[in-house]
Formats: structure tokens, C-alpha cells, sequence
């Protein structure tokens, strides 16, 4: 009967099968064909320990396979959620932790997995190509975390004209990358899914340039404001948001002072001298 238990075992796989007919010494051993009967006629009570110890292995192998798929059950599950902009041309992902914490948890118990000593041949191959692409996920969703929040601190900066004219390359820069974040974002509404996410082409070396292109579009950002503070060592009283409208609509004085720091409420009219002091 323990023999039988074990032959019948329906944690043996065709790997595991194979394993039994190496230890018993017979490849044409038909797994379907094997009567209590032919135990005789295949030797099978002389191996009982070794098919034993197969069947045992077959069954915790079976049962880490079951929390694998359901660790794929999960995330396949799993959809991304999104809010629109203010201004309604796009979406920003939410709930970062809530992923990042999903995904931790499914890293950490994956390579738990894999340290046990029964995840071997094509389980151990399954349960790595599992860890990789997780890990892959994770590092694409902060790739696109970092974007998201450069890309909604820059945006509304170049949704202005007169940026974009005073940096045309940087301009252009944020114009593929905006663009490449309003096209991700339109099919993350049509297709949520997390998985869907990571088997876009090309998607991680994308946002990888994306955020070079952002942090290049920084630094020469803040060059360009650096050098208005050293004109004018006012101007360091201002955040550089607020630097960056009031040279955008320096062109029109009616709509300087409004965006002026306190100290200067009441004035119609700064002139500073070469030193950058207020006359």
C-alpha cells in the first residue's frame, strides 16, 4: 500500500517519473501501465526507499508550486490606479506603497522558495524566471515614480511659452518625455494590469531615458535661475516656482507683481543697482 500511495502520487510530474525510472534502472517504464501487478515484474518493492523519498520530495516540490502560481494569480489580479491631472490631459499612478509593498512581499517569498532544498529542475527555472521578472516589475515601477514626480513638477514650468522659447532643447526634451508619460498613462486606463505593464516593449529603458532627460532638464534649469540670482540676489527671497513665472511674464509688468514676495507689496516699479540692492 505505501508503494502504491507513492506510484499514484499525483504530485509526481513526467520530471519527477523520470526520476523513478532512473532509481529503478527501467526508461521504458510506462507510468500508465504500471499494475500492482508488474511491481514484481519492474523490482519496484527492492526501491521503495528511493521512490519514497522522490514522492516526497514531488509533494513539497508540489506544494511551493501552489504558492508560486498563486503569487502569479495574485498580480495577474493586480490593477494599477490612477488619478486625472488637474487639468484632465493625462493620469498620475497612485497608491505606490500599496505596489511597492505587494511586490516586496512576493520578492521576499520567492527567494525563500528558491533557498529550499526541494525547488528543483523546472520549478526552480519557473521560480527564478518569477523572481527576475518581479524584480524587473519593481524596479520599473520606480523608474516611473521618479518621472512622475520630475515630470509634475517641470510640466506645468514648460506649459508656458516663454519657457520654452528661453529653453528651446530643454523644451523639447520634456516634450518626449511627456510625451512618452501621456502615452503610458492612456494605456495603463485601457489596460491596468500590472503585468500588462511590464510586458510592454521597451518600457524600462524608456522611462531609464526618460528620467535622464528629466535630471538633465533640472540641472539646466537650475543653471538658468542660478545665473538670475546672481544678477539679482533678490530673487533668491523666491521659490523657484515663482522665480519661473515672474521671468515668464516679465514681458508684461501687469502681471509681475502679484507673484512679487511680500517685501515688495505696494511697489510699482523695482530697479536694483550693479550690487543687486534694492534702490
Amino acid at each position: 500500500m505505501p508503494l502504491i500511495k507513492c506510484i499514484t502520487s499525483p504530485a509526481i510530474t513526467e520530471e519527477d517519473w523520470g526520476f523513478i525510472q532512473a532509481s529503478v534502472g527501467n526508461d521504458a517504464m510506462d507510468r500508465d501501465q504500471v499494475t500492482v501487478l508488474s511491481f514484481e515484474t519492474y523490482n519496484l518493492q527492492s526501491h521503495f526507499e528511493e521512490i519514497e523519498e522522490i514522492t516526497s520530495r514531488a509533494e513539497k516540490k508540489m506544494q511551493l508550486n501552489i504558492k508560486l502560481q498563486g503569487y502569479k494569480k495574485d498580480l495577474k489580479e493586480y490593477n494599477l490606479q490612477t488619478n486625472p491631472t488637474k487639468n484632465g490631459k493625462t493620469w498620475i499612478l497612485k497608491a505606490y506603497d500599496d505596489v511597492n509593498s505587494r511586490l516586496d512581499d512576493q520578492i521576499v517569498g520567492t527567494q525563500a522558495m528558491l533557498g529550499s532544498s526541494n525547488m528543483r529542475g523546472k520549478l526552480r527555472n519557473d521560480a527564478k524566471a518569477w523572481e527576475t521578472k518581479l524584480n524587473n516589475l519593481s524596479e520599473l515601477i520606480d523608474e516611473i515614480g521618479k518621472c512622475q514626480r520630475t515630470w509634475m513638477y517641470l510640466e506645468p514650468i514648460f506649459a508656458s511659452d516663454d519657457i520654452g522659447k528661453t529653453m528651446p532643447n530643454e523644451a523639447a526634451m520634456f516634450k518626449e518625455v511627456d510625451t512618452l508619460w501621456k502615452t503610458t498613462m492612456e494605456g495603463i486606463e485601457d489596460m491596468p494590469g500590472i503585468l500588462d505593464l511590464i510586458d510592454r516593449d521597451n518600457i524600462h529603458t524608456q522611462f531609464l531615458d526618460a528620467n535622464k532627460k528629466l535630471d538633465k532638464i533640472q540641472k539646466c534649469l537650475n543653471d538658468y535661475l542660478e545665473e538670475k540670482r546672481l544678477v539679482f540676489p533678490r530673487f533668491y527671497f523666491l521659490a523657484s516656482e515663482d522665480l519661473l513665472m515672474l521671468l515668464a511674464q516679465t514681458k508684461d509688468p501687469r502681471l509681475v507683481q502679484p507673484h512679487m514676495p511680500k517685501c515688495f507689496e505696494g511697489i510699482n516699479k523695482v530697479r536694483f543697482d550693479d550690487g543687486g540692492s534694492l534702490v
